[in-house]
């Protein structure tokens, strides 16, 4: 199991770490948009990846704080 909980954890991290990026990217080119209305979708898109995002890391600190990267050393302790 603890093999499952690190590839989660891992998992979650990269998740969020990969909105962020990809948050970066859309306000970036959101501007050069012409059309309001997907200029707006695009808006919308970004405000959910980082909101996202940031549950995904929240997520990420309460599975360390609660041993969810428990590792085979740490339980032969």
């Amino acid at each position: 199991m603890p093999g499952t909980q690190a590839r989660a954890l891992r998992a979650v991290r990269s998740a969020s770490f990969n909105n962020d990026v990809v948050v970066e990217l859309l306000r970036e080119i959101t501007p050069m948009i012409d059309s309001h209305e997907l200029g707006r979708r695009l808006r919308c898109a970004t405000r959910q990846l980082e909101h996202d995002a940031h549950t995904l890391e929240d997520v990420w600190a309460d599975m360390v704080a609660n041993g969810a990267c428990v590792t085979q050393r740490s339980r032969q302790r």
